[in-house]
């Protein structure tokens, strides 16, 4: 079905609904831990985007380039890919985004043992979210943070920061995000 689709906005010289249906291609490729075929399409689709000056649509693709990436255990190119796609949303001015692609690198640097450069980049996101009033997004940027220290056997800045996320979760009367930090 999408090859025929594809097949179909080829001929017609619909470059962006190619790079759509490349990006779609890519993540059933994804779905199915087919990486090395994910990552091509998602590059094909990436530099349609890019042709077709849809840097938005790029930035997305970047994301989806990083998490395959991430899945077939490149997490440099991962964290590459991740960078670029920041890049794009600051000069799109979409700080929403970049907050959540920040929080992406900081896992990643969490899930590989990096743990100072996880705080950086969850504390870069978490300036974004307070700077934009994202309080629960706040709230979860402390708990991440608060979950690293703890790594680092740091129990006075994770007391610190899971201290920070309650009074959030309080102020916000999530009783159930109260509960769980409190079970931190």
């Amino acid at each position: 079905k999408y090859m025929v689709t594809l097949k179909e906005k080829e001929e017609s010289g619909d470059k962006a609904g190619e790079g759509e249906i490349l990006s779609d291609i890519g993540n059933l490729f994804h779905d199915e831990n087919k990486l090395d075929k994910a990552i091509e399409y998602y590059q094909k689709s990436l530099d349609l985007k890019k042709e077709t000056g849809d840097m938005e649509g790029a930035s997305l693709v970047l994301n989806d380039i990083a998490v395959a990436f991430y899945d077939s255990g490149k997490y440099e190119t991962a964290v590459n890919n991740y960078r670029e796609s920041y890049k794009i949303n600051e000069e799109l001015g979409n700080k929403k985004v970049s907050a959540v692609i920040l929080d992406n690198i900081g896992q990643v640097y969490e899930n590989t043992f990096q743990f100072d450069n996880a705080v950086k980049y969850y504390e870069q996101s978490l300036d974004i979210v307070e700077d934009l009033g994202e309080r629960e997004e706040e709230a979860i940027l402390h708990d991440k943070i608060a979950n690293v220290y703890i790594e680092q056997n740091d129990l006075g800045k994770a007391v610190e920061s899971y201290q920070k996320s309650l009074d959030i979760d309080k102020d916000l009367n999530k009783v159930e995000n109260v509960v769980a930090t409190l079970n931190n």
